[in-house]
């Protein structure tokens, strides 16, 4: 995973209380309307999170560039490729 800067995420998704697979859903509508190379955050707590969030990137060729579970909580940042 790169590194990258925080200021750079152009809009933070907020999924937490959404469980599987709404968070994923949220986050493909989002990457559908943004352009090549943006930066999107997301926060959710759903415990299969993490999983669906490298599954997603690895099969639509975004670049997971971040993930944190912090308590029960999962924060990522991708980049829409």
């Amino acid at each position: 995973m790169s590194r990258f800067d925080e200021t750079q995420v152009a809009q933070w998704l907020d999924c937490r209380g959404m469980l599987c697979p709404m968070p994923i859903i949220e986050l493909s509508k989002v990457a559908r309307r943004v352009p090549e190379g943006t930066l999107l955050g997301l926060t959710g707590d759903d415990p299969a999170l993490g999983g669906d969030l490298r599954a997603w990137t690895q099969s639509n060729r975004h670049s997971l560039l971040h993930i944190e579970h912090v308590g029960p909580v999962c924060r990522a940042v991708i980049q829409i490729c």
